[in-house]
């Protein structure tokens, strides 16, 4: 990541693909190389023209990175891919979801989320799947695979040109305590969060653990930059507000605190997540942080946390 931040300064940078979060990691590092005040991609690459993201939300990202695109003509462009294959490529404007690429080797079959685990669990394919349910994928292809499921939830937005949005992963949702809460619910609060106080956020996971014989979520935020979070001190708030607004299933665990007690966010330096991932050996492009955590995670971010800002001071 060093020598990628400083090298690519003197080339015709047109195109950029990568994680969002790696993505954002080597940004930061090319604006503490230069001495450009303002930081903006085009700044340092006056011929970017297109940067390619997926394997993870944009939401919670998507503000940072149009503020670093201000003032250049940069399309961003979404796809969804894995280790099984090729499978959708943004063809419009964020949110407006991804076109399903259905002619190269790959037969998509659909589990609604609500059944997935059941013996009698029904199986759709493209010709029989509806608009806005969240379903399980599961794909068959020509290199072998026979109805694997992928981990993945998807939700489908235009049935003729057959669009998909990704809704989360399975390992990824919050039920701990019934709540069935969708990583792309909690990505969606998170952002409009954020956006509100003018925040950045580098990264983020949440654990789910019992505390009073109750269920709570803790989140792990890091910031772009530390100062803003003075402004956030009722975050936990608003992000609990949001999510019962969004998820009946959370609002009736919530209600009361007879289920759930509210949740609880700490923060950490910048570049703690980045130093995790070096620390478990899960440092590149190819490594995600996990979305959802066990609550020793949260307790190795606090302690790395610690480390950095003693290092700082």
């Amino acid at each position: 990541m060093d020598q990628i931040s400083t090298q690519c300064l003197d080339q015709d940078i047109r195109a950029i693909s990568g994680l969002p979060s790696w993505l954002q990691i080597l940004f930061q590092r090319i604006s503490s190389q230069t001495s450009v005040a303002q930081g903006h991609l085009i700044d340092w690459f006056p011929n970017l023209q297109l940067i390619v993201h997926g394997g993870m939300g944009f939401g919670p990202y998507r503000q940072h990175f149009l503020d670093l695109a201000k003032d250049g003509d940069i399309d961003f462009r979404e796809i969804y891919a894995a280790s099984e294959g090729f499978f959708a490529i943004a063809d419009r404007g964020y949110g407006e979801g991804m076109r399903l690429i259905v002619d190269n080797g790959i037969f998509f079959e659909f589990v609604p989320l609500e059944e997935y685990g059941r013996v009698d669990a029904q199986r759709f394919w493209l010709g029989t799947v509806e608009a806005n349910v969240d379903y399980v994928l599961l794909v068959t292809t020509c290199a072998g695979l026979w109805s694997n499921v992928v981990g993945d939830i998807v939700r489908f937005v235009d049935l003729v040109q057959f669009r998909v949005l990704f809704a989360g992963r399975l390992s990824q949702t919050l039920s701990m305590f019934g709540e069935k809460v969708l990583m792309e619910e909690i990505e969606s609060v998170l952002a409009n969060v954020m956006q509100r106080h003018s925040a950045n956020l580098n990264d983020f996971c949440i654990s789910s653990q019992f505390e009073q014989d109750k269920g709570r979520h803790t989140y792990a935020l890091e910031l772009s930059d530390a100062n803003d979070i003075g402004s956030l001190h009722h975050i936990a708030d608003e992000i609990d507000r949001a999510l019962q607004s969004d998820n009946s299933g959370y609002a009736t665990r919530r209600e009361n605190n007879v289920g759930m007690l509210a949740p609880e966010v700490v923060f950490v330096e910048p570049g703690t997540f980045a130093a995790w991932m070096v620390e478990k050996g899960r440092a590149g492009g190819q490594y995600k942080v996990p979305r959802t955590a066990d609550p020793a995670i949260i307790k190795d971010l606090l302690a790395i946390s610690g480390r950095l800002k003693s290092a700082s001071q």
